[in-house]
């Protein structure tokens, strides 16, 4: 990470480019796509998934100018916390790495710039700018073609008139800027102040997964060849290895949803009984295979398909090395799964079912 100080954005503060507004004014919305499947901008390539961080996607619009682009929404449970990406063409030269950083800075200078026009308006007030960062991203296959991505927190107080009260709310945001292909993308996380550290650390976690997302091309290729390495021999010190790439980038992908059923440790226990190991196996093989249905966008059961079947055959594989080995569950999901039926098998599972009644 490189540090961005506050003197290289505070000369952008009075442009007079403002910021892709939030309106739907002069816009076509933008529906989620079904079946949870990632919303992509189909102009670039660029993709997020529905559910990043802990907001949730509710929709978008695509702005009739083609100049501003398109929009997506992000908003969490309870409608307190809000976020927004903007995908717009980038019209200054942006090849080098150089002139990536002055457009990022330009563009993120473009929005403060606003934020303090709103300011002036008396829309917002007490605005305060936070200390800057650039991070470098690679948002292609070859790690070594890189953006640059630029990060400015920033807090205010909003002031609004419902009926004839006037309230003013203090709020607090993150803002990231950075340029993808021929587009930039901008995004904004805003949380009422009254969250403090907690919605702080939420903001950088969040903003943090945009550019994972945005490196999702390059970290793809990275678990793909890890997961070719497992799948040569998920037992041998190598397939262990290889298995740990995968987990950690199941671990930072947004575009892996994997819900673990707490049985997959106790049934890990049971196998160490006979088969010590103390690196997990069954855990690895059920995320790895989630994680290599994921990779070829799959989505809901057919993932949860996958991650027991894959658990099944490093069952079955270990019975083989082990004679004495036999764990009564991992019979029954040996069964399930050879019967089609692993997403019945999960769903039966104790700690999937309280789950289930909890949410």
């Amino acid at each position: 990470m490189l540090r961005l100080s506050a003197l290289v954005l505070m000369p952008f503060l009075c442009c007079a480019a403002a910021e892709v507004k939030n309106s739907p004014e002069g816009s076509k919305e933008i529906p989620k796509p079904a079946n949870g499947r990632p919303w992509k901008h189909d102009e670039s390539g660029i993709q997020f998934p529905q559910k990043l961080g802990s907001l949730t996607m509710e929709g978008g619009h695509r702005y009739e100018d083609p100049a501003l682009g398109v929009t997506v929404r992000y908003l969490n449970e309870d409608g307190r916390v809000r976020a927004a990406i903007y995908v717009y063409p980038c019209k200054q030269p942006h090849g080098s790495e150089e002139e990536k950083l002055k457009v990022t800075s330009d563009e993120a200078g473009a929005a403060l710039g606003e934020i303090k026009g709103m300011e002036t308006q008396g829309t917002y007030s007490k605005v305060e700018i936070g200390e800057g960062a650039s991070w470098k991203v690679p948002t292609a296959p070859n790690e070594n073609e890189k953006t640059v991505f630029v990060e400015v927190p920033l807090s205010y107080e909003l002031h609004e008139t419902k009926g004839e009260t006037k309230i003013s709310t203090p709020v607090r945001s993150r803002m990231g800027v950075t340029v993808v292909g021929n587009y930039i993308v901008k995004v904004r996380y805003t949380y009422p102040a009254d969250l403090k550290e907690e919605g702080e650390a939420e903001s950088v976690k969040w903003v943090k997964k945009v550019r994972m997302a945005l490196s999702e091309p390059y970290l793809r290729t990275v678990a793909e060849e890890a997961l070719k390495k497992y799948r040569q021999d998920p037992l041998s010190e190598e397939g262990a290895a290889a298995a740990g790439g995968v987990v950690l980038y199941a671990d930072q992908s947004p575009f892996v949803s994997l819900t673990i059923p707490a049985e997959i440790l106790q049934w890990s226990e049971a196998c160490n009984q006979v088969a010590p190991d103390d690196r997990m196996p069954l855990l690895q093989a059920y995320i790895a295979g989630g994680t290599e249905a994921s990779l070829k966008d799959q989505y809901g059961d057919e993932v949860v398909e996958a991650a027991m079947a894959s658990t099944a055959d490093f069952y079955k594989r270990l019975k083989k090395k082990h004679a004495a080995l036999k764990v009564e569950d991992l019979e029954k999901l040996v069964e399930a799964v050879e019967a089609k039926k692993g997403v019945d098998f999960f769903r039966k599972l104790d700690s999937i079912a309280k789950l289930k009644q909890v949410n």
